[in-house]
């Protein structure tokens, strides 16, 4: 079982208030120029700015402060961190962090997605934490899939049976298929696992587990497919 929040049982075992380094990074501005001006940094209805940590194949990663609405995610990968590692091609990035729905090169290149709320949801992801984690084309997204369900049933407290047994289901049939074991059928059976988990669980996290699967089965289906017997 994982321990209580910091909000029950924090510091000296007393309720304490915990707030992330992005909070922090906002409140000196907000407060020398007023939170209307830091509202006016972005967008009217994404405001202020957003940390993006970068990290993946790029020549530049790191975390970077931009303004809610930054126009576009091509220009942000190819220019402000300096394009993808050592030439080659971009094919996927995941923009908000490890739950999020992942985006194919052909979502993003040419397409003007604004990084703001409206901007990702418009494209196909979501903002999420801003854990942006960009792939080249050397990258079998099957097998970066199934390292983000192990992470998943790991962090899984085991409170609720759909998360506590839908990601166990799930990472033993990835094993299965990583095993050279894979069926035809097992892409449907992953997203029937899916269905079983999302929006049943007792917190989000079950979501998270699932949204990537379903995801990356829907934009990549073809680096499943060389896993499983064909067809899928």
């Amino acid at each position: 079982m994982k321990p209580p929040f910091p909000a029950v049982s924090g510091l000296y075992a007393c309720p304490t208030v915990v707030n992330n380094v992005e909070t922090f990074c906002a409140v000196p501005y907000i407060i020398t120029n007023g939170g209307e001006a830091y509202q006016k940094l972005g967008t009217e209805k994404s405001g202020g700015t957003k940390l993006w940590s970068v990290s993946g194949h790029v020549n530049r990663p790191g975390v970077y402060e931009l303004p809610m609405g930054y126009d576009d995610m091509e220009k942000f990968i190819m220019e402000d961190c300096q394009g993808i590692k050592q030439e080659r091609q971009l094919k996927a990035v995941i923009p908000g962090g490890s739950s999020v729905y992942i985006m194919p090169a052909t979502d993003i290149l040419g397409k003007d997605v604004k990084m703001d709320y409206e901007g990702l949801v418009a494209a196909g992801s979501m903002v999420g934490s801003g854990g942006f984690i960009v792939m080249d084309d050397t990258v079998d997204v099957f097998e970066s899939t199934k390292n983000l369900t192990e992470f998943y049933k790991h962090e899984s407290c085991g409170w609720c049976t759909p998360c506590r047994e839908g990601t166990d289901w799930l990472v033993k049939v990835f094993k299965r298929i990583a095993r050279g074991e894979g069926r035809p059928e097992d892409a449907q059976l992953l997203l029937d696992l899916c269905d079983n988990i999302e929006g049943k669980s007792f917190c989000p996290l079950g979501d998270a587990a699932a949204w990537p699967i379903q995801s990356a089965i829907k934009k990549f289906p073809e680096d499943f497919r060389r896993h499983l017997a064909p067809p899928i």
